[in-house]
């Protein structure tokens, strides 16, 4: 248990005790009231017994509500900066978990990108490429990967999870709202994602599509795999025209 919800921890055991000597002491005094107090004359004013006993009793009360008060006070305020800390922690082990998620992905994705060359090896590990971009990452069972020239606004290539499946998702791209960088009205269907990788020097263009569904996905990481991919594919572009 990390030291400062420890110390919260104890700070409530010590409240909790503090309370209870209070309320113990209250109950003796309460006990022993008939016994201490049976009346008083104070020069020509005297106090019946019964008086004297009653307002004791009013001020043990009063004290009792204000002793509950303070530490009903404290109590949530020792058990909200518990919970605070908590979930601090809960998040920074979902970020540690993240991170080595991603770093064991990029990892994994990296040494398919090492063995490229070739055109059977190449469509193997495109296929690769795409399944961990839609369903690792993106959360998604299908989806495609899109390469435009926004010269003249043709679609060079199209990859598609699962490989082949170009019919899957049935909706419309524009090339040239993607051209102009208008991501959001590049589709006809409001359920789509589009985005685009990080690399922008080229007159080729790499956007990536796919359902919204509602698992939460990391776009920073889905565009920097998309980036890769997009580098390849130039890569390979650029031998095929050399040829």
């Amino acid at each position: 248990m990390p030291k400062r919800i420890r110390r919260i921890s104890e700070k409530i055991l010590m409240a909790r005790r503090a309370v209870l000597f209070a309320f113990v002491l209250v109950a003796v005094v309460s006990v022993l009231t008939p016994h201490i107090f049976k009346g008083h004359v104070i020069g020509s004013f005297s106090i019946p017994e019964d008086y004297e006993q009653s307002v004791i009793i009013f001020v043990e009360s009063v004290f009792i509500f204000l002793i509950y008060r303070i530490y009903r006070r404290k109590i949530n305020s020792l058990f909200a900066e518990r919970e605070q800390i908590e979930n601090e922690l809960k998040n920074s082990y979902e970020h540690i978990g993240r991170i080595n998620n991603e770093r064991k992905l990029l990892k994994d994705f990296m040494s398919i990108c090492q063995v490229f060359p070739g055109k059977e090896v190449e469509k193997v590990s495109y296929a690769k490429l795409l399944s961990y971009l839609f369903v690792s990452v993106a959360k998604s069972k299908e989806g495609l990967v899109r390469f435009i020239d926004i010269r003249s606004g043709k679609t060079l290539k199209e990859l598609y999870y699962p490989s082949g499946d170009s019919g899957a998702m049935n909706f419309k791209l524009s090339n040239l709202a993607v051209a102009n960088g208008n991501l959001e009205h590049a589709t006809n269907r409001e359920d789509i994602n589009v985005i685009e990788s990080y690399y922008q020097e080229s007159p080729i263009k790499c956007v990536l599509c796919f359902k919204s569904g509602r698992n939460e996905y990391d776009k920073s990481l889905l565009r920097l795999l998309l980036t890769h991919i997009h580098l390849l594919f130039l890569a390979s572009f650029s031998r095929s025209a050399l040829r």
